[in-house]
């Protein structure tokens, strides 16, 4: 993006000694000085071939000027652009501070305060990812999520999106991308159209505004939820003892033998309860026999693993109510 490819743009000058209104020409290039109270005062205007050279004679009337680039749109940028200032200013191995600030010139921004090579390679765990590296990720990211840049809410999801990485500690990566999209969609950040827009049920989504510490509670709350769900090959019936446990007694623990207890506990009640349903001549004192054979049986048929017998050789009976 080049400094005069905008148009109704205007640019300014700004030093210690004067103020200056700067205005583009196809041969000449001019800016109009306005010198500061205490200063003396100098020429009132200054003249050169195109933008580098008046910003160089700028530059000699007093070193500390700084130039500035406004249009109707001043503050505000892509979701892209953003982001490619951003890799660039944490990309201090492979960007130069005049590289940056010129970028910066040239959309319109003020240079942010940068991270120091020391501290870059200081943080063994995370090595810095080129420049070029990041950009590409970032246009992947934008092809694959659409959704997420249409006016007016692209900026603002822009914004989340940086804000959870800095706040994460996270370089611009496909891998970090990815996980970013995730929880920020999970935790229900993002605003799209959609988001304005019932579904079947006809229920909106309800937009939450950004917290680090609402994600972090909810990424805990989900490996706690992988951490006590159910192992693969349960019967149905297994699966929902151990549900129905969980949910009555979270705090005990599922890979004590007190849960398993309880789960073999749950099973043996529901079969009890739905044999008296079937045979409620059971339930005489003179049946205890007959009924605790027809619970068994009624157990065995509800918790035998759906998968053995066929061809599977290394799958395992397992069964819960048998502890």
């Amino acid at each position: 993006m080049g400094f005069g490819n905008i148009k109704s743009v205007s640019y300014n000058a700004d030093a210690p000694s004067f103020s200056a209104a700067i205005t583009p020409g196809v041969n000449i290039w001019s800016a109009t000085l306005t010198y500061k109270a205490g200063w003396k005062a100098g020429p009132p205007s200054i003249t050169a071939r195109d933008m580098d050279a008046l910003m160089a004679a700028l530059t000699k009337q007093d070193s500390g000027v700084k130039f500035y680039k406004t249009d109707a749109d001043a503050g505000t940028l892509a979701a892209k652009d953003v982001a490619t200032l951003e890799a660039m200013r944490t990309d201090t191995d492979h960007v130069s501070d005049l590289q940056y600030r010129s970028a910066c010139r040239n959309f319109g921004q003020q240079p942010q305060p940068r991270p120091t090579r020391a501290a870059n390679k200081t943080n063994a765990t995370q090595s810095v990812t080129p420049f070029l590296e990041s950009a590409t990720a970032w246009q992947e990211f934008e092809r694959e999520h659409g959704e997420l840049w249409s006016k007016p809410f692209g900026d603002m999801n822009c914004k989340i999106i940086l804000q959870y990485l800095a706040d994460e500690n996270m370089q611009v990566t496909k891998a970090n991308l990815a996980q970013a999209h995730r929880e920020l969609k999970a935790a229900n950040c993002f605003r799209s159209p959609n988001t304005l827009s019932r579904d079947i049920n006809g229920s909106l989504t309800i937009v939450q505004p950004y917290s680090h510490a609402r994600i972090l509670a909810l990424r805990q709350k989900q490996a706690a939820a992988a951490a006590n769900a159910a192992p693969a090959g349960l019967s149905e019936v297994d699966r929902e003892a151990w549900e129905a446990v969980h949910g009555k007694y979270p705090q005990l623990s599922v890979h004590s033998a007190e849960f398993k207890q309880c789960c073999s506990n749950t099973i043996l009640l529901w079969a009890r309860e739905y044999v008296l349903e079937q045979q409620p001549e059971l339930a005489a004192a003179n049946k205890k026999g007959e009924l605790r054979k027809a619970v068994d049986t009624v157990v065995t048929q509800w918790t035998r693993n759906p998968n053995l017998g066929q061809g599977q050789k290394t799958i395992k009976d397992t069964r819960i109510w048998l502890g």
